[in-house]
């Protein structure tokens, strides 16, 4: 799986040839689903442990950019609601 950054919030997934768009957090749930598959198909001990801990990594990632994602849009209907306004210098001091 090739995570390549494409974009401020989109990333180009590479598999088998197959080329898709996600957002940032779609490619850290890829990326953590991807890594619990190897787990499974591991036979040793430490190397399933590693990619757990990894899909663990991929999944606090993922939460962390959905908070983000939700703050920014929240962000932006504020500004859309009150946008910045100047104050006149006579407000000011």
């Amino acid at each position: 799986m090739d995570l390549s950054l494409g974009g401020v919030l989109d990333f180009p997934v590479s598999v088998k040839g197959f080329v898709m768009n996600l957002s940032q957090t779609e490619a850290y749930r890829s990326a953590a689903a991807h890594e619990r598959s190897e787990a499974e198909r591991s036979v040793l001990p430490l190397v399933r442990e590693r990619h757990l801990r990894s899909a663990e990594a991929w999944d606090a990632m993922a939460t962390q950019g959905e908070m983000t994602e939700r703050l920014a849009q929240a962000n932006a209907e504020n500004r859309i609601k009150q946008p910045y306004q100047r104050r006149s210098s006579a407000e000011s001091t």
